[in-house]
């Protein structure tokens, strides 16, 4: 299904606007460009450098090398164009010049085989008439040099494109059909069709990983071979075919994609099956959601209120229409040669956004904040569950199981919820953000019959939650009498686990801190702490809570604090 889908992808966009290479072809990096006339005589160099980390790419004959001598069409590097070593050395020489004449070799066999092309023919002129020693002596000479592992290829003066996008270079990609009767092929697993396949599948490049790493890939001798198949025969994929999906998947994976999110190692593309400002919509709320980018570092969240909105218009729009509309979501990761598929979810774009906009819902809570940035990202989700202190991300599997559950509307994962009960504990510091995640956690729980409310639940019974509310009550109220909030920094911890062995202490306190405030105050916290204890089980506090109810517990105490800043911005006003 991956592959097909990425096939499908790939001729969708071939059929929009010709943006990716067609088969046999690559978008291939061309750092300098020969510009020579009809007679081969060297006119200009021209760089097609845009800046020092970005360089222009041309259509080139798709190919590799991985040892020994072999000479691209048309193009290549200073060794193989220039007859320019990487050392001044008598053995890098020696390279220098026999990939030199590997590349003037492929050059006339080209112009032989095309005599009517006049760019091959300008090119073999050029090195006929040295050509390579004008280069050398251009103005331009001393910046090339400076650059490693540069490409070059040619032009010839009048023309718009350079000699390695000729379109006579067609006829030389190779289909893999050729003397194979069309009877034993066999048939291709994407296209259903037989076609002669390829054996070793095409590489593809990931973030994090070895440029070589294969989607597809058998190991030789390893047990994984069957019917006396070996390598990529034991999987058919043609040529066509597998170029397809390769090509599509790293015009997905590229530096300038909107339709991929890196998180450490772990690289997740994703597409649609239908071109629409639809699609656009999706992919940039997807990068809101999901972004790690280095730039938006300070505000990792940017844009997510915007994304909710968004998804909100575009779920009913799409549910009114009808929509049939899939959407694919991958996650990569690099192992060792090959690239491991951590990921992969395809689903009704509709069944998509429903599962986002469920995730900001149980994520939705009361925020008495006076700077409301949005904390619903996976970026704000995982720095709660660990110390502001740490630079370094999750595990990938903590992150690629939050991933999975907001993609696919389960519960959110329990290592999660622990870490952020942990972080809580360790610093008495109830965030928005780690209260939130406390709440859509819990509220996913298949057992979960009362659901934790956005703002404070006056007749919520759960034990947990009527504690943590108390224990706000009593850390209020210390505040107001003293302006300090030792007893949260004292007993929060051991109020949140062991109720019935803390709140006795608390009650003590409490006593003592009312005594401090007038008359007035003294009524109204009292009223308030009476109307929570009526909420109480006839037994007391219990001498434990569970995991659940102490994270319940926070909500509560979280809650009531809200209730306390919306009492007091009422009064301000």
């Amino acid at each position: 299904m991956i592959l097909k889908a990425l096939y499908d992808y790939y001729h969708r966009l071939q059929a929009i606007d010709n943006s990716l290479a067609p088969f046999g072809f690559k978008h291939q990096k061309i750092h300098f460009v020969l510009v020579v006339d009809r007679d081969g005589r060297l006119l200009d160099i021209e760089d097609m450098r845009i800046d020092k980390k970005t360089t222009k790419t041309f259509l080139a004959v798709d190919a590799s090398r991985t040892a020994g001598i072999k000479a691209y069409m048309m193009y290549d590097n200073a060794m193989y164009v220039l007859n320019h070593p990487k050392e001044d050395t008598d053995k890098e020489k020696e390279n220098a010049r026999k990939r030199n004449e590997a590349f003037i070799n492929e050059c006339r066999r080209l112009k032989d085989k095309y005599p009517e092309n006049e760019e091959f023919a300008a090119v073999v002129k050029f090195y006929e008439n040295d050509g390579i020693n004008a280069v050398k002596q251009h103005d331009m000479w001393p910046d090339i040099l400076k650059v490693t592992g540069a490409n070059f290829s040619f032009r010839l003066a009048g023309r718009l494109n350079i000699a390695a996008s000729s379109d006579d270079l067609k006829n030389e990609i190779d289909t893999g059909t050729e003397n194979t009767p069309d009877n034993n092929h066999p048939v291709c697993l994407i296209t259903g069709n037989k076609e002669a396949p390829q054996e070793i599948l095409s590489p593809t490049p990931i973030a994090g990983g070895k440029s070589n790493g294969k989607l597809v890939a058998f190991q030789v001798s390893s047990g994984y071979d069957s019917y006396g198949h070996q390598k990529g025969l034991n999987a058919p994929i043609s040529k066509s075919a597998a170029a397809a999906f390769s090509t599509a998947l790293l015009s997905l994976l590229d530096r300038n994609s909107h339709n991929k999110i890196s998180v450490g190692s772990r690289t997740f593309v994703f597409w649609s099956s239908v071109p629409s400002e639809d699609e656009k919509i999706v992919t940039e709320g997807i990068g809101s959601i999901f972004g790690f980018a280095p730039q938006s570092i300070d505000d990792p969240n940017a844009g997510v209120d915007k994304v909710r909105e968004d998804f909100k218009t575009l779920y009913n729009g799409l549910r009114a229409s009808g929509s049939q509309d899939s959407f694919y979501f991958l996650g990569l990761a690099p192992n060792a040669a090959r690239i491991a598929v951590v990921y992969w979810q395809e689903c009704m774009l509709t069944q998509f956004l429903s599962n986002i906009l469920r995730h900001f819902a149980d994520m939705e809570i009361i925020d008495t904040r006076k700077t409301k940035k949005p904390y619903a990202g996976l970026y704000s989700m995982l720095a709660a569950a660990k110390s502001k202190k740490e630079k370094e991300l999750p595990q990938p599997n903590l992150i690629e199981a939050v991933i999975k559950s907001i993609l696919q509307g389960i519960p959110y994962p329990a290592t999660l919820y622990n870490s952020v009960l942990r972080r809580i504990r360790m610093e008495n510091d109830p965030s928005v953000t780690r209260i939130a995640v406390i709440k859509a956690y819990i509220n996913r729980l298949s057992e979960t019959k009362q659901k934790i409310t956005i703002m404070l639940n006056p007749s919520e019974t759960n034990i947990g939650y009527v504690a943590g509310r108390l224990f706000a009550v009593f850390d209020r109220i210390q505040y107001r009498a003293n302006g300090i909030n030792t007893i949260r920094e004292r007993y929060m911890n051991a109020a949140s686990a062991t109720p019935a062995v803390v709140f006795p202490t608390l009650f003590n306190l409490n006593n003592h801190h009312l005594q401090k405030l007038d008359k007035g105050l003294q009524v109204y916290y009292d009223k308030i702490k009476q109307e929570i204890m009526s909420l109480l089980p006839s037994d007391g506090f219990p001498s434990h809570l569970n995991l659940k109810d102490q994270g319940r517990f926070f909500v509560g105490y979280y809650h009531q604090n809200a209730k306390f800043f919306e009492k007091q911005n009422t009064e301000n006003e």
